[in-house]
């Protein structure tokens, strides 16, 4: 009797209390392993997986402090709920890194111009997309007059994630 109501506990407050959060890991693992463009040199592979830390490390960092800053500014959803949403709202970003990524399969020196204004225009639409769909989940948490100053960290971290997938060569 007593284990099941202890588990029964658990699930609810997995339920309540906790977000999804495989969701934005195996989000994050993807744009941590696709991001990097590796090295060819004979540190090649330590060179990558620095790479892979820090992409790693700029995600859910990027995603902490953009949850802290909402709830210093009174927002009524929990740490987990928020961190999900943004996880969650890469989902763009990782498609336009795989667009990107294969038209850079693409480049030659004739049509480089060309790839690379087709690849700012999936990233710009990815970052549109992202923050389209993350504003309108969070901002429903926050006081009215507090909006713009949780959605400020919300496009910084969104773009410099697109900064990342630009900046690929």
């Amino acid at each position: 009797m007593t284990v099941s109501l202890v588990y029964n506990l658990y699930l609810l407050c997995l339920m309540c209390c906790a977000g999804d959060l495989w969701g934005p890991l195996l989000l994050c693992i993807i744009l941590a392993m696709l991001l990097p463009t590796g090295s060819s040199g004979d540190k090649g592979d330590s060179v990558s997986g620095v790479h892979f830390i820090q992409v790693f490390v700029v995600v859910w960092g990027g995603s902490c402090l953009v949850t802290v800053n909402a709830q210093l500014l009174r927002a009524k959803l929990s740490f987990f709920q928020s961190v999900c949403t943004l996880g969650y709202c890469l989902l763009p970003l990782v498609l336009s890194l795989i667009i990107s990524r294969t038209l850079l399969m693409f480049t030659t020196n004739t049509v480089h111009l060309t790839i690379f204004f087709c690849r700012l225009a999936v990233i710009i639409f990815a970052l549109v997309w992202s923050l389209w769909a993350s504003t309108g989940f969070l901002s429903d948490y926050l006081p009215v007059d507090k909006k713009t100053l949780a959605m400020y960290p919300i496009f910084l971290f969104y773009f410099a994630i697109s900064c990342l997938i630009l900046a690929q060569k």
